[in-house]
């Protein structure tokens, strides 16, 4: 009997090839292929990847196991096949020790190096072109796209990559793993400086300006060996970012086709990237497949659903992804198959009609009952063709794929069954080491066995000294064969075996340890499940850590391990946006330490949960709860909860009582510069610039950017820097201000964090905007608002979306901006952001006069203004007021106009906000031009162009202007 032709799937199969083209040219794509066990849907997979490598293309495959719990496991296994899992890598960044460009005959035209290097640059730039010459010709390249080749090669305690492009290479020396980011650094200043000079004409007077390029490779700080910011998230999004770059490079030679089978039991983080893979390869030669069981989506026990289903939904509405939907055969497929399997066939009229009615038309199925036939001797093979050897009332058919399955091993050996039942407690893919530990058998005769069983029965198949079952449904029968003693006796053997045959290496297969002796019930699990769990934590892989540490709460007796357990999954936690689930996992930490030190760090992190969450009297009495337990002891622990508590504060605008607050922390901090300070200062400045009170809040952010910088808090220098930005924005000193952003954006950049590079973007879009470059800001929020979507923070995608609400109505596109805020506010209110939520509300107002909606402009500022005072936000106080103003001034209601004119620049003056209190005497000289008072409109006309001049806002220079000639 053959494998049958591909067949029945003609319509599945030319869409697929259809998105091979488009992916072949240059537009990659997402395709999702669902059906039940035994449908086809590996099959037509295989059809696919057949066409894609005729054609040319890698091809990446990974599968994904029931039974594994190692975050990232499929997409390890898919990258190593491919030679490429040194992008799956946790690594620090490398530390670039020099770095040369040479023309193509070896010279050298520039250096950078870092003073500790003994290398003589011009014999290092001539060996690396003599080795960079040996590979290309013996060796062959590692990669190459269009652009030009690409080596590695090692070279004593360091690594060389030379990238070459037209006639020139640049070679950097390393230290460490080789990196993504560097190779597509190399590339991009390679683009930078190809054409603009002449190779051969090297004398260093013509060829200076180069060296500040090379240099840039030791000057950023971004090739130094260590991880500049250890952020959890930041670290996640770089290694996704490192897999997605090499991806593109790799595809950027030839096409790629990225295959994961049966993603419904993929791991969090093996969606998560698959999902961030389908966003950001549309552009490229990238095809991405996937396969999975829809009747394998069922939710948790405790009703949340399946994290699969969560990510279609995701990926949904971005509409990444084309569901192909496989449905069983109907007759005449079935009878398709039948007779391409069998060939030449001698049947009886209703044979393919009874196979069809018993196996209704799943193509695994029928496909088993034809072998099964043939096992038992219903079908005979005679000179080339098959017939049945009894009549049809005779043929006894199973009526279900069980068993089909039970009945073909039921001719298996009793020590075969054996292995094959000990295989299915392993999982999907086994070896036959663990196999042969756990039932203690002799290994030539289990090799012996398994051969047989592959060769003979076709129930398992191999490669690399790996086993697979044929199929997932004879596992799934001999796994469920199995009485319940003896499986979880099976399962605490197994995993004993993988401590025999790991011993001194537990930490490879902690997944599997913690898996097996769970499953067994045996309280080891309690200790693996725990060591995974830390270890999903520090390769980021949150929803895994969180799965592992609450599997592992009931199983563990030790305390300080429970302390440990609780207090890192509340961390996860907090990540992963899930506060009050974090703020229970301190509760339990802290109920089991006397530990005062310990107890502070835990109401610490509880309180800060509780005000990211936007519980901020919870917050703030949590906080005092540890001021009490600590008396006067504990400076920096005192400083921190009194921080939190500010911020509580400040939130709600009770600027007062979060300013004195501040002063006790600083009080008991002012020992030294200390991050502690630090921080004090910038959230001081913090309540200063939300207040309205620009000149202090410069003070505060000047001295923590002082501390910062002397302490080398890198991070919090950049968060200080922004601030004091957003403040120089705000009072009109606009090229200061976005000379400020752009170190943000340098810096934010160097350590590939989207969210904080988007926030930079977001704010230069401000600074344009204010000065009426209105395409360079709706560029820059687009940018931003792209990024944050990237890093799913909703936050910012709320804070970017409000940006666009302001920018669209000036461009006309006020529905536009309209629905823009609309979406943050919807945004707001789910996370319970006030701060965004009031800007929103003020946009609302503003867009819907800009449409002549005064009754809703009204509405929207009503509530604008309830927010604004609720919370103590002074400036969006005074920008309502202005907004209710020129309301009413363009109804007509010209007394109530004055009186809101009023109020909003006694508010404004007190915030200081240069830029709003120009536009509002813009305003009031139109005011005042349609009262008849021409002579006092052109006097404020005119100061209010030379204010608008002085800070660089063009647009309303041109709108002052036509005012003023309209005089």
């Amino acid at each position: 009997m053959k494998e049958p032709e591909f067949t029945g799937r003609e319509e599945q199969c030319s869409l697929l090839k259809n998105s091979l083209d488009k992916a072949i040219a240059g537009h990659g794509s997402t395709i999702l292929i669902s059906g039940e066990a035994g449908i086809g849907k590996t099959r037509i997979v295989s059809e696919i990847i057949g066409e894609a490598a005729d054609r040319g293309a890698n091809i990446i495959q990974g599968w994904c196991l029931a039974e594994s719990l190692e975050p990232l496991m499929p997409v390890k296994e898919a990258l190593r096949g491919a030679n490429m899992l040194n992008l799956l890598s946790y690594e620090p960044p490398p530390k670039v020790i020099s770095a040369y460009l040479m023309n193509d005959a070896g010279l050298l035209i520039s250096k950078a190096e870092r003073t500790e290097t003994e290398l003589d640059a011009d014999i290092f730039a001539s060996m690396l072109k003599a080795v960079g010459n040996f590979v290309n010709d013996s060796l062959g390249m590692i990669g190459q796209d269009d652009s030009g080749g690409l080596n590695t090669i090692g070279y004593a305690n360091y690594k060389i990559i030379l990238q070459s492009k037209g006639r020139l290479t640049l070679a950097i020396v390393i230290e460490g793993g080789e990196s993504e980011f560097l190779i597509e650094d190399m590339r991009r200043i390679l683009g930078d400086i190809e054409g603009k000079f002449n190779p051969d004409i090297i004398e260093a007077s013509k060829v200076s300006w180069l060296d500040p390029k090379i240099f840039w490779f030791i000057d950023s700080e971004k090739y130094e060996g260590t991880f500049i910011v250890d952020d959890p998230r930041i670290r996640q999004e770089n290694m996704y970012d490192a897999v997605l770059i090499g991806l593109q490079r790799v595809a950027s030679t030839s096409p790629l086709l990225i295959f994961l089978d049966d993603i419904q039991w993929a791991d969090p983080s093996t969606l998560n990237l698959f999902h961030y893979l389908a966003r950001n390869t549309r552009e490229d030669r990238i095809l991405l497949l996937a396969t999975y069981r829809p009747e394998d989506l069922m939710g948790s026990n405790e009703g949340m659903p399946h994290h699969l289903e969560l990510t279609l939904q995701n990926m949904s509405r971005e509409s990444l992804f084309t569901d192909i939907r496989l449905e069983r055969f109907g007759p005449e497929d079935t009878a398709s198959v039948i007779e391409k399997a069998l060939g030449s066939f001698q049947r009886q009229e209703d044979f393919t009609d009874r196979i069809f009615t018993e196996t209704e038309g799943n193509p695994f199925f029928i496909l088993e009952v034809l072998k099964l036939l043939a096992e038992e001797g219903s079908l005979l093979e005679k000179d080339g063709t098959w017939e049945l050897s009894q009549s049809m009332d005779e043929l006894k058919l199973p009526s279900k794929i069980y068993d089909v399955v039970i009945r073909r091993l039921n001719r298996l050996l009793r020590e075969q069954k054996d292995i094959l039942e000990c295989a299915s407690v392993i999982g999907e893919e086994f070896g036959s080491d663990v196999v042969g530990t756990t039932l203690d058998i002799n290994r030539i005769n289990l090799l012996r066995n398994l051969g047989e069983i592959e060769k003979a029965h076709k129930l398992i198949h191999s490669g690399d000294k790996k086993y697979w079952f044929d199929h997932s449904k004879i596992r799934e029968v001999l796994y469920n064969g199995i009485n319940v003693e003896l499986r979880s006796e099976y399962h605490k053997i197994v995993a004993e075996s993988y401590l025999e045959l790991y011993r001194d290496r537990e930490n490879e297969i902690v997944e599997e340890l913690a898996h097996h002796f769970l499953e067994s019930g045996d309280r080891r699990a309690g200790n693996y499940l725990l060591m995974a769990g830390d270890k999903a934590k520090s390769r980021y892989a949150n929803e895994e850590a969180i799965r592992f540490y609450t599997s592992a709460e009931t199983m563990l007796d030790d305390v300080e391990k429970l302390l440990r357990l609780h207090e890192n999954l509340g961390d996860v936690r907090v990540l992963m946006g899930e506060c009050e689930g974090a703020i229970e996992s301190f509760r339990k930490a802290r109920e089991l330490t006397d530990d005062i030190k310990i107890t502070a760090g835990l109401i610490f992190k509880t309180a800060e949960a509780l005000e990211k969450n936007s519980n901020y009297e919870l917050s703030r009495k949590e906080a005092e709860i540890g001021l009490n337990m600590l008396g006067d002891t504990h400076g920096p622990d005192r400083c921190k909860l009194l921080t939190i508590m500010s911020w509580t504060r400040m939130r709600v605008g009770e600027f007062d009582e979060a300013m004195k607050i501040l002063e006790q922390a600083l009080n008991i901090s002012a020992e030294g510069n200390t991050m502690e300070v630090g921080l004090v200062h910038h959230t001081t400045g913090m309540v200063h610039w939300f207040r309205g009170d620009y000149p202090n809040a410069l003070a505060n952010y000047e001295k923590a950017l002082k501390i910062r910088e002397e302490i080398g808090d890198v991070k919090g220098r950049i968060n200080t820097i922004n601030n004091i930005g957003v403040v120089y924005m705000e009072t009109g000193r606009l090229e200061e201000a976005r000379d400020y952003f752009c170190q943000g954006v340098e810096y934010e950049e160097r350590i590939r964090n989207k969210s904080g590079l988007a926030s930079a973007l977001d704010n230069i879009g401000n600074s344009y905007h204010t000065s009426g470059d209105f395409d360079k800001a709706l560029d820059y929020h687009l940018r931003g608002l792209e990024l944050y979507k990237q890093a799913g923070d909703r936050n910012g995608i709320a804070w970017a979306l409000s940006s666009l609400g302001y920018i669209y109505p000036d461009i006309d596109q006020i529905e536009k901006g309209i629905q823009c805020h609309l979406d943050s506010v919807e945004i707001c209110r789910e996370i319970g952001d006030k701060q965004i939520l009031v800007y929103n509300l003020s946009g609302l107002g503003e867009s819907h006069y800009k449409a002549r909606r005064f009754e809703e402009a009204h509405e929207w500022i009503d509530e604008a203004l309830a927010l604004s005072k609720e919370i103590g936000a002074k400036r969006e106080e005074g920008f309502s007021h202005f907004i209710r103003a020129i309301i009413f001034r363009d109804e007509g209601k010209l007394d109530c106009m004055k009186g809101e004119f009023d109020i909003a620049k006694e508010i404004l003056s007190e915030v200081g906000d240069m830029n709003l209190l120009t536009i509002l005497d813009f305003e009031y000289g139109i005011y005042l031009k349609m009262t008849g008072n021409l002579s006092m409109a052109r006097e404020i006309l005119i100061k209010a162009k030379e204010a608008f001049e002085s800070t660089g806002m063009k647009g309303w220079v041109t709108n002052t202007e036509k005012a003023l000639e309209e005089l």
